[in-house]
Parts: C-alpha cells; sequence; structure tokens
C-alpha cells in the first residue's frame, strides 16, 4: 500500500470542494460544472402554457394624440382610420384583442383581471380616435373586440361603396392642362385609398391609366412606351412626362417668340406704305394747287 506524505496530503486538499447542508449534517462534495440545459425550463411541467394574456408589467399604453392622430368622422375616412389602428396594434401584439382570436376568459380565471386591464387600455384609445357622435358605439360595447366589431359594421360596409367612387374617379381623372406632377399625384393619391380598402391596383394598371389620361401632344411618347419590352415603372413614367413637358413648354415658347416676330415684321412693312401714300397725297395736292395758281 502507497503511503503519502503530510505534503502530498495537504496538497489534496486544495482540491475544490463544495460544503452543503443535508439533513443538518455537513456533507462534502466535489463541485460539478452543469450544462446549459440545467435551467430552470427544465423542471416546469410538460402540461405548463405560457398565457397570451398580459401581466399587470406588461400592459401596453397608448397615446390617441400622438400615436392615432386621425379621428374617425364616418364612412369616409374608415379605410384609413382602420389601417392606423391596425399597424399600430400589429406593432405592440395587440391584434388578438380585436380580430376575436383572444377569446375573453370568464370572471373566475385568474387571469380575468389581467385581460380586463389590457382590453379596457385598447377600448380607450378606440374611443378617444373617434368623432364624439361616434363614440356611444365604442362606450356601450363590453370589450374591444365588440367595439371593434361595431364600428366596422357601422362604417365598413359603407366604406365598399366609396371604393366604387374612388374607382370611377380614377377611371374618369385626365391630365387636361394640369402640369404633369399634379396629375400623377392625384392618380397616386386615388391609388392609395383603393389600396387601403383592400383591391391594390398593380404598376402595369396604373401606367397605363396614366398613358391612357394624356393629351395629344403624348400620343408618340405613349405609343413608344407601350411598345417597350420591358415594363416601365412609375418613377420612371414620371421623369419621361417631365422631360417631354419641359420639351412642349419650350417649343410653344419658341412658337410664340417666332408669332410676335412676324407680327412685327409685317406691322413694320405696313408703315412704310402708309407713308408712301401720305407722301403721294401731299404730292397730288401740291401740284394741283400750283396749277391752280398758275
Amino acid at each position: 500500500m502507497k503511503k503519502f506524505s503530510v505534503n502530498s496530503l495537504l496538497n489534496l486538499c486544495k482540491l475544490p470542494f463544495a460544503t452543503m447542508t443535508v439533513n443538518s449534517s455537513s456533507v462534502t462534495t466535489p463541485i460539478v460544472p452543469t450544462s446549459s440545459t440545467d435551467s430552470s425550463s427544465s423542471i416546469l411541467p410538460s402540461h405548463r402554457v405560457i398565457n397570451p394574456i398580459a401581466q399587470a408589467s406588461q400592459f401596453v399604453t397608448i397615446n390617441p394624440t400622438s400615436q392615432l392622430p386621425i379621428k374617425l368622422t364616418g364612412s369616409s375616412n374608415f379605410l384609413t382610420w382602420k389601417a392606423q389602428h391596425e399597424m399600430l396594434f400589429l406593432g405592440y401584439d395587440l391584434v388578438s384583442y380585436i380580430d376575436g382570436t383572444l377569446s375573453w376568459p370568464p370572471a373566475t380565471d385568474p387571469n380575468y383581471k389581467n385581460w380586463l386591464r389590457q382590453d379596457s387600455l385598447i377600448r380607450h384609445a378606440i374611443m378617444a380616435s373617434v368623432d364624439d357622435t361616434i363614440a356611444p358605439l365604442v362606450a356601450t360595447a363590453p370589450n374591444a373586440y365588440v367595439a371593434w366589431k361595431k364600428l366596422t359594421q357601422q362604417y365598413g360596409n359603407k366604406s365598399q361603396t366609396r371604393v366604387y367612387g374612388l374607382q370611377d374617379s380614377l377611371n374618369r381623372l385626365v391630365k387636361g392642362t394640369k402640369p404633369v406632377a399634379q396629375y400623377l399625384n392625384e392618380i397616386r393619391a386615388l391609388a392609395d385609398e383603393i389600396a387601403i380598402a383592400g383591391s391594390p391596383i398593380d404598376s402595369a394598371a396604373l401606367v397605363i391609366k396614366v398613358l391612357s389620361g394624356l393629351g395629344p401632344e403624348y400620343n408618340e411618347m405613349s405609343a413608344a412606351i407601350r411598345a417597350r419590352d420591358t415594363p416601365i415603372t412609375l418613377e420612371e413614367l414620371f421623369d419621361k412626362l417631365s422631360s417631354h413637358e419641359v420639351f412642349l413648354h419650350h417649343r410653344q415658347e419658341s412658337a410664340t417668340i417666332t408669332a410676335q416676330y412676324t407680327q412685327r415684321s409685317n406691322q413694320q412693312n405696313r408703315h412704310p406704305q402708309r407713308q408712301n401714300n401720305y407722301n403721294s397725297s401731299n404730292n397730288y395736292n401740291g401740284n394741283n394747287n400750283q396749277r391752280n395758281y398758275q
């Protein structure tokens, strides 16, 4: 049997040890590194489900004045108003409170209080972003989902009629005497409103609309664009139309200057004839007077 010296035993005592108490008795055990998988989540019951309802420290408050600047006034602006809310609620992960995917728990549920608090904050934001005449629809709703549904039924269905009106306005829009920039801005504004309503217009259809509303002075350019093998973007089309507009403006200025020069030349050519007629008349009268004098 191998013998250990005192120094060897002292060196062995320097190895890392930890002391823990078990049943009031002190037991010394080596420290063993734990793996990253030994976390608190590994001891959670397998049936536990994370509740989607906000906890008390996670409630989202909304400032309607700064975050929801567009107030609902009726069916005319419902689509825009609805879009701003959906974007905000999506960013805060609150869409489930208004689309019905998150059912409200019964009052006996431990999560009911937290759900009610977050739902009330959402309903308050909705009510603060509507006109005073519309607010009672939200105030009488028991939760945010019902309030949202009421507003959609009241003003969303009527908005479809507005979509038809917007599409008709787009079809009848022509450039006329408007500048190219104004004409394209009006088309884009109508197309954006139609897109918000859920009926976006693709780029090719908008290009055809722009070309069809131009005057005869753009016929050659329109024909060239329609004959392209590759599609043209609205930005590129705007640049080409703007350049052609400048060309037409310069051509009109040149034509005006030429017309003014021609008019002046004609006037100058007519003035010597009047002077000659005047001199001839004076000579004739002088000769007659001379004959009479003789």
